[in-house]
């Protein structure tokens, strides 16, 4: 059992649709936590944390095991991005992600120089990618913030972004499902929500077995609560064990919500 992949794409899935439009206007900081689900089995938890202004933002997040999958991976992850806020434009600076359990560290330090990116993974890419490729991307966190902000714009979800996670290319494209209704399941959430549909565009940096399209993910964002931003409540998305759904469990101000675990 290879929990490193369900974890990674089930982090992808949702990062790719967690930020809605009203949530990165918003200037206070907020926190938020998922519970993932691979056939009706508990097997993920998700938590972030947002702080973004005028003129910077920064996000943390991370993935931690639990259930049965604690026990047989102890997995963990962080991640981070900083950057600065342009008009419109999100130009990243620093980007990070630290992943561990029964298996090899593996970590990503991307440093954003103008078009140049730094690269340091653990451990080392065998074939690292030429910087034509990689130029134009945005670390995966920031991709986010910047499909938001561009579905904010247009009122739509349509759309395409270029995305490098320090191993691999790949466009993330966003199109808008309209409106669902939806009814209360392992999250906190039921009433009306906004449906996105997303699919993974894979570039450059696959491996061989990983370089088929996959399967789109759905995701639904809605309000949870007056003073609340429209935030995703759900994403459904095809894992290497089955089909996994994610569930908005929890909000909070992010002052008032507790660190995240660190990696053990």
């Amino acid at each position: 059992m290879r929990i490193t992949g369900l974890a990674r794409g089930a982090a992808l899935a949702l990062l790719l649709t967690w930020l809605s439009p009203a949530a990165v206007r918003a200037e206070a900081p907020l926190a938020v936590e998922y519970e993932a689900f691979v056939a009706g089995f508990p097997a993920l938890t998700f938590d972030f944390q947002l702080e973004l202004d005028k003129s910077s933002y920064r996000v943390t997040g991370g993935v931690r095991t639990n259930g049965l999958a604690d026990v047989l991976m102890h997995y963990r992850m962080r991640t981070e991005s900083d950057g600065r806020v342009l008009g419109l434009a999100l130009l990243p600076s620093l980007h990070e992600t630290r992943s561990d359990g029964h298996w090899r560290l593996r970590t990503t330090h991307l440093v954003f120089a103008g078009a140049e990116v730094q690269v340091e993974v653990t451990p080392p890419v065998e074939h690292p990618l030429a910087p034509e490729i990689v130029a134009g991307s945005l670390d995966p966190l920031t991709a986010v913030l910047s499909a938001a902000r561009e579905i904010g714009a247009q009122g739509r979800c349509d759309q395409r972004v270029k995305v490098f996670d320090g191993r691999r290319r790949f466009d993330l494209e966003f199109t808008d499902g309209g409106e669902q209704k939806m009814e209360r399941g392992f999250g906190i959430f039921e009433g009306t929500a906004r449906y996105c549909i997303v699919h993974l565009h894979k570039v450059n940096g696959f491996e061989n077995e990983n370089k088929k399209r996959g399967t789109p993910a759905d995701a639904w964002f809605a309000a949870v609560a007056e003073a609340m931003p429209p935030i995703p409540v759900r994403v459904d998305f095809n894992s290497q064990f089955g089909w996994a759904s994610i569930y908005l469990t929890k909000i909070n101000p992010a002052a008032a919500a507790q660190p995240p675990a660190p990696i053990r």
